[in-house]
């Protein structure tokens, strides 16, 4: 039996590559350009490969068959790392971590900001989030590497050590492989609304004891919180590299609040300013339209995607706090359920704000507390090392 499933999957292989080496021939005319200004002197090697790499990406015919091939070809024959995502223990995907981050440099510009921040009494708290394995390492598979855990571990330490109140949200989203299973995607690096909401409770309640008051926490309680899920909707950021047929694809979760809310969200990029309920102003109903695994991205749902600033104000928000939230992709949900627990919420993606640093900003401005929330795996990202201190 197991003979004949060998034979199988081999002839099923060949038929794929055979597909593969087709697409090839019918693409072979997006070569033709570069390698004939490759002939003429017109450019050296090294650019040739970066032209013919470039017009591949972008005009290749049938590219997301392609992909599809590719990963299916993949999974046959059991590739645990393929185009640069690593297949965890448990079947879900995951970015491959090839190196260690030197975390120094980043530490020191979140200290500096903290004891800027301290100057002008203004509270701080640092945010430590998960990337897509158990704190114990039990997905990661035998021989493939996994930094991430190792870089936060020397983040946080750091941070520590120099007086930073320091969340690590580890323990509380993947302190175990089911917890991963439960709060993340499948095919994508980021938490779902589940882990984002819990996420977003977390950060609520360490507030409260780092301003020393209580803060109203109910509103941001489970229970409090429609919970939709469509299935077979969204094929996440690796599941795009690698096709359908390698990792699957993931059912989206949509949270939406059972209390009534008065918002208005500003985008100063794009001129926007909407206002109206949770979700009329932070659901982009767009990508619950129909699925789109290639061309949409749903985990945009909340928000609507990364901006510079975002302002966000809410009349019926039970804690009259104003909060800068500095962060990554990860907060898109985490910045919906925080902007309906407090009055004012700015948010900043120091990725695309490029109208000075993050210190410059702040400026004149007061904030109850200053939140930076990252995950591992922007630590290497020039932007969150020149916060302006």
């Amino acid at each position: 039996m197991k003979e004949k499933k060998g034979r199988g999957n081999a002839f099923l292989a060949a038929f794929l590559a055979g597909l593969l080496f087709v697409g090839c021939v019918m693409n072979v005319q997006l070569a033709r350009t570069p390698v004939s200004r490759y002939v003429s002197g017109e450019m050296g090697f090294s650019q040739l490969v970066k032209e013919i790499k470039g017009a591949y990406a972008e005009n290749v015919l049938g590219k997301t068959s392609f992909v599809e091939l590719g990963g299916a070809m993949a999974r046959i024959t059991g590739r645990h790392v393929y185009h640069g995502v690593s297949v965890l223990e448990n079947g879900m995907l995951d970015r491959e971590w090839l190196s260690p981050t030197d975390t120094r440099e980043l530490g020191r510009e979140i200290v500096g900001m903290k004891n800027l921040l301290a100057e002008r009494k203004t509270p701080f708290l640092y945010v430590q989030v998960p990337c897509k394995v158990d704190v114990g390492g039990e997905l990661v598979r035998e021989g493939v590497a996994h930094y991430g855990l190792q870089d936060a571990d020397e983040l946080m330490q750091g941070l520590l050590a120099d007086g930073v109140e320091v969340l690590d949200l580890r323990p509380t989203l993947t302190g175990c492989v089911e917890d991963v299973e439960r709060y993340f995607y499948r095919t994508d690096h980021h938490w779902n609304a589940d882990g984002a909401l819990l996420a977003t409770q977390t950060v609520l309640s360490r507030l409260s004891s780092l301003l020393g008051k209580a803060l109203d926490e109910r509103v941001l309680s489970d229970g409090q919180w429609e919970r939709c899920v469509y299935e077979d909707w969204f094929l996440g950021s690796h599941g795009k590299r690698v096709g359908r047929y390698y990792g699957g694809v993931d059912d989206l979760v949509i949270r939406t609040p059972r209390f009534e809310t008065a918002m208005q969200m500003q985008i100063p990029l794009h001129d926007v300013c909407l206002k109206g309920s949770f979700e009329e102003v932070v659901l982009r109903q767009e990508y619950l339209d129909a699925p789109d695994y290639y061309e949409e991205n749903p985990y945009c749902v909340y928000i609507g995607g990364d901006y510079p600033v975002v302002r966000h104000q809410n009349t019926k928000a039970p804690n009259g706090l104003s909060i800068l939230l500095i962060k990554d992709s990860f907060s898109l949900p985490v910045e919906a359920f925080l902007s309906a627990a407090v009055r004012d919420l700015e948010v900043m993606d120091p990725r695309y704000y490029r109208e000075g640093t993050v210190m410059e900003y702040i400026g004149a401005r007061e904030y109850d507390a200053v939140i930076m929330m990252i995950n591992p795996s922007v630590f290497e990202d020039a932007h969150y090392k020149n916060l302006g201190v």
